[in-house]
């Protein structure tokens, strides 16, 4: 996700990897790591995984 500020910076999508890791097992937001410096992951894994 772009904005003008650049990619990641809008407070609501770092205020989602909080709120959802009370649902999903594995969740990676834009601070984890290059690959996700634009959206979040989210996935029902076999271990927990929440950054």
């Amino acid at each position: 996700m772009e904005t003008e500020a650049g990619p990641a910076t809008r407070p609501s999508l770092r205020a989602v990897p909080g709120e959802a890791c009370f649902f999903f097992d594995v969740v990676l937001s834009p601070d984890d790591n290059e690959a996700h410096r634009d959206y979040c992951h989210f996935d029902m894994g076999a271990y927990r995984a929440c950054r």
